[in-house]
């Protein structure tokens, strides 16, 4: 009987001792998150809206940005370990470097985990590095 309440006790412990860690995407709203790599490639960044980048609304779990010429909008799923991005639009203006942001929209729809370290991001194709963005201040 005493061995059951101890148990009992120590499980009851254990549980309301976990803490439930916020997802990180809390640290990345209402920032913008600047392309500085893709594919193991540096990435030219002018400082301004044209730049490739990313905006994350964690109320509605939705991104907005650009891919360096047109507007992009889409939706999120994050977990302690993946990040997806299952459906991306953008407008449709002809631009100088389309194949860039095509690149980027492609590079985009493959990625499945993520690194995050407080001005970095890094979105990853399994345990490849294939975008990496810079926190560059606000949208």
């Amino acid at each position: 009987m005493m061995k059951s309440i101890l148990i009992s006790a120590l499980t009851c412990i254990l549980f309301s001792c976990s803490s439930t860690k916020p997802l990180p995407d809390q640290d990345w709203a209402g920032k913008k998150w600047t392309l500085v790599n893709m594919n193991g490639n540096p990435v030219q960044v002018s400082h301004t809206d044209k730049d490739a980048h990313l905006v994350f609304h964690t109320d509605t779990k939705t991104i907005s940005g650009s891919g360096g010429c047109n507007r992009l909008t889409g939706a999120y799923l994050l977990s302690k370990s993946s990040l997806k991005f299952p459906s991306t639009a953008s407008t449709r203006m002809a631009c100088i470097d389309m194949a860039f942001e095509q690149a980027f929209l492609d590079w985009l729809k493959k990625v499945d985990a993520y690194e995050y370290s407080g001005t970095e991001l890094t979105l990853k194709e399994g345990k490849k590095s294939i975008l990496v963005f810079r926190q560059t201040g606000k949208p």
